[in-house]
Formats: structure tokens, C-alpha cells, sequence
């Protein structure tokens, strides 16, 4: 009979790889093999995930961002890469949003209460704001004559 160990703290095992791997800096890439070694888990089981996701965490509160390259590790992400990377993210909550919206616009409204019209309401408006704010052409930013130069 195998024993298997729950809610067993990932913090040693963070706390581990970033030993391993000391200050990470834009381009350094952290191999699945050094992480396996650190955490003492293969790479395809689920505490190689759940230690390397509480790493991720620990490294976004940190303003650090990590990318995976496929059969390869991580890749910490330089200034272009990182806006990359907001891009994609804004990408799926507005695609997030689009679903949500359609969702209660096709929900029988007589059905509804007083709370959830007004929800609804909000949905639109909010949607509505960010289309229009994709389709409006931005202000021209003023800069300081330091940036200037």
C-alpha cells in the first residue's frame, strides 16, 4: 500500500531552486533537470507542478517573469518579451469578458432579479467601454525634456 502525503508545504522546495539557481536575470533560462534535482521530483509528476507553479508565484510577487520553453525549462523574460506578455494576458480577459457578456445577454431577462439586470447592465457598459477604447485613437503624450534626450 503506498502512503501518499497531503498539504505538504512547497515553501523548502522554492526556497530550494532559487539556491540553485541564485539572482535570476532577464535571459537566464532554469533547465527542468536542475529543478528536478532541487525539488526531488520528476518532471511529470504533480509536486514537480505544484512547486514549480508556488516558484512562478513567489517570482511574479518579485516582479519576475517566467515563460516555458518547451523541453527545456523556464526563461526569464526581458522588457520586450515581458510586454508580450501583458499583451496576452489582456487579450484573454477581454476574450473573457466577450463570453461573459454574450452568456447573460442570451439569459431570459423577465427571468431575472432586480440585482442580476443591473449585473447585466454592467457587463455591457463594461464591454462597451473597452470597445471603445480600442477603436478611439489615443491622445499624444506630452514628454518631459529630460526624456527627450
Amino acid at each position: 500500500m503506498a502512503f501518499i502525503a497531503k498539504n505538504v508545504p512547497t515553501s523548502p522546495a522554492v526556497e530550494k531552486i532559487r539556491e540553485c539557481h541564485g539572482e535570476l536575470k532577464p535571459g537566464d533560462i532554469i533547465e527542468y533537470s536542475t529543478i528536478e534535482k532541487c525539488v526531488y521530483s520528476l518532471r511529470n509528476t504533480n509536486r514537480f507542478r505544484t512547486c514549480v507553479s508556488a516558484w512562478k508565484k513567489s517570482l511574479f510577487r518579485e516582479n519576475i517573469i517566467v515563460e516555458a520553453v518547451q523541453n527545456v525549462g523556464f526563461k526569464v523574460l526581458d522588457s520586450n518579451k515581458r510586454i508580450d506578455f501583458a499583451s496576452k494576458k489582456e487579450d484573454k480577459g477581454i476574450r473573457s469578458i466577450r463570453t461573459a457578456v454574450y452568456v447573460a445577454n442570451g439569459t431570459e431577462k423577465k427571468d431575472l432579479c432586480p440585482d442580476k439586470k443591473r449585473y447585466v447592465e454592467h457587463l455591457n457598459r463594461n464591454y462597451a467601454t473597452i470597445l471603445l477604447s480600442d477603436n478611439v485613437k489615443p491622445k499624444g503624450l506630452e514628454f518631459f525634456e529630460e526624456d527627450k534626450k
